[in-house]
């Protein structure tokens, strides 16, 4: 999702006559750019108050209350996802922003008066309303100044993928173009009644087609789903699909049940759309999180590198077999990886595994790990109830496979049994930890397992990873629910 608010574009237009909230959003880049272009004043605009609140109230300013300043300014911002502005008009972005001074500014106090530094009580208030009417103030005026601007720029163009069947698709169409303009590109079309094109829409295939590999190959923004609903399997199929995606849907409802994806509804001229999926991250959450990760990780890696060697040392004296175990995993988007752990198992245990799934009374899978696994060696019984065989997997998060919080990547001979709504967890980065295992670990079945994972993903924010990260130390120390 783009971090521009979409009111920002929707200003440009309302005044050419068209009222397109979904595809008036500009292209993802320019989303993250206000995310950074607003990082980057925030911080400043408060290294510059702190400044001028002393100066003027003839004091001191130790360069560490400055930088703990920026520190706190920043990572609080960040937990309170002020950045996340997507769907909030100018007055609510303003009353955030002055939300998280507020909390920034009490959590200065009391990290000065731990570390035992004093700065007097003026110089903060008067920090504190400068700060408000910088923040505040460069918002508002660069609201006004996209007033005057954004009715004379064509947005980025939205790359969309159309969806449908015969003569709905050819409405979609031609209703998409007429109402949205130079905003949206129908890049390609599927379609069972026709081939070749439809005008200038080329027709990628029929119905049948991998619309997960076309999304990716042809960087589509958003798909819009126009279809009879007589065709509603078709349409939940499409749906299974594209839930791994970060890619906004859309749906031209005809009586099919949405109840499940959470819909919107909006319109495109008198087209009636329904949004149903959108990416739970926005592009800056993504950002904040990948460098948070980058930083933990290479951190983890170093503070652990003695426990890691002694492990391996004790995998290595207990017998043969690989001291590292690499096993596919399905990462977000439903991409596989290798996911590395300590071997805590005796050499091609995954072979056995079939004898290990447990299944409901519908033949689905219940649980595959049991606590007392034949598979499990003695040392890895250690190195599981501890969670040491976790370790390498910071390498995978350094690399980019893996994030610190997320759903577990699964395997993939589960992931082909997964029902529909499962697979939304593959929406995000899959992590190391996670909500599941902060409120259970591996005591619940996999189905249950999922319904964390998706409270985790509705109710995403990097606050609630470091809550996440926190929870888990205590879990990781009892260790409940690990073996």
């Amino acid at each position: 999702m783009a971090a521009v608010k979409e009111y920002r574009n929707d200003i440009a237009l309302r005044k050419v006559g068209k009222n397109v909230p979904a595809f008036a959003t500009q292209h993802a880049a320019r989303g993250s750019n206000y995310a950074l272009l607003s990082l980057f004043l925030d911080i400043t605009g408060t290294l510059a108050s702190i400044i001028v609140a002393a100066a003027l109230i003839a004091t001191s300013l130790p360069l560490s209350v400055a930088a703990l300043t920026m520190i706190v300014w920043g990572a609080t911002f960040l937990g309170l996802s002020v950045y996340d502005v997507k769907d909030l008009s100018i007055s609510d972005e303003l009353k955030r922003v002055a939300q998280a001074i507020a909390l920034a500014l009490m959590i200065l106090m009391g990290v000065l008066y731990a570390l035992d530094i004093v700065v007097t009580r003026d110089t903060l208030v008067l920090h504190t309303l400068l700060n408000i009417t910088v923040l505040t103030g460069w918002r508002a005026i660069l609201y006004m100044v996209m007033q005057r601007t954004l009715s004379q720029q064509a947005a980025l163009p939205r790359r969309v993928l159309l969806i449908g069947s015969g003569e709905e698709a050819r409405h979609a169409a031609e209703v998409l173009r007429r109402a949205a303009g130079q905003h949206i590109n129908i890049v390609g079309l599927l379609d069972d009644k026709r081939s070749g094109k439809l005008g200038d829409i080329p027709v990628w295939g029929n119905l049948e087609a991998d619309v997960f590999a076309l999304v990716n190959q042809h960087n589509i923004d958003q798909v819009v789903v126009a279809m009879p609903g007589a065709h509603y399997n078709r349409h939940t199929a499409l749906l299974d699909q594209l839930m791994m995606l970060s890619v906004s849907v859309y749906v031209v409802p005809d009586r099919m049940n949405l109840s499940l994806y959470n819909p919107r509804v909006s319109h495109i001229g008198e087209l009636p759309l329904v949004k149903l999926l959108t990416s739970p991250m926005t592009i800056y959450e993504r950002m904040a999180k990948r460098s948070f990760d980058i930083v933990a990780s290479l951190a983890a890696i170093i503070a652990f590198s003695p426990f890691m060697l002694l492990v391996a040392l004790a995998i290595r004296l207990e017998g043969k077999g690989p001291i590292l175990f690499k096993q596919n995993r399905i990462g977000e988007g439903g991409r596989p990886f290798r996911m590395f752990k300590f071997r805590s198992m005796v050499p091609d245990a995954d072979k056995l595994l079939d004898t290990m799934l447990e299944r409901d009374e519908n033949g689905n899978v219940k649980n595959y790990k049991d606590a007392n696994d034949p598979r499990v060696t003695r040392v890895g019984r250690i190195i599981r109830k501890t969670s040491l065989d976790e370790l390498p997997q910071f390498f995978n998060v350094l690399f980019g496979d893996m994030s610190l919080v997320g759903p577990r990547p699964e395997l993939p001979k589960l992931v082909a049994e997964y029902q529909p709504w499962q697979r939304q967890r593959f929406s995000v980065p899959q992590g190391i930890t996670g909500w599941w295992q902060v409120n259970g670990r591996s005591d619940k079945p996999c189905h249950l397992n999922t319904d964390e994972d998706l409270h985790y993903i509705d109710n995403y924010s990097f606050l609630l990873d470091i809550k996440i990260l926190l929870k888990t130390i205590p879990a990781v120390l009892n260790g409940k629910g690990a073996f």
